[in-house]
């Protein structure tokens, strides 16, 4: 089975996928999808139905990314840790002067 890699060659996203596939070595069809264009196919919108790209299919195994809003159950790092000065962080850094 053949790994589709659909996406926009104008698509930063795209080309990230592009290169980690080849990085891999991973043999790929490449399907130009314009996520801009007025008609974007339908079974492409069942794949993503963000009307995003890129998406990954490998036989029924379907990739795609999609925005992520901020909720209550993911982690503060400590450097997001409001908890924390950020003052430490400057003052270690202006004293880091040669």
């Amino acid at each position: 089975m053949t790994v589709k890699l659909h996406g926009y060659q104008y698509s930063v996203y795209s080309w990230i996928a592009r290169l980690a596939l080849q990085e891999k070595g991973v043999s790929y069809e490449w399907v130009e999808v314009n996520p801009f264009a007025d008609d974007v196919p339908r079974d492409y919108l069942t794949m993503h139905p963000f009307k995003r790209v890129p998406t990954l299919v490998d036989g029924e195994f379907v990739v795609f990314e999609r925005m992520r809003s901020p909720d209550t159950s993911m982690k503060r790092s400590a450097v997001q840790d409001s908890s924390r000065s950020s003052s430490k962080i400057g003052r270690g850094l202006a004293s880091s002067s040669p």
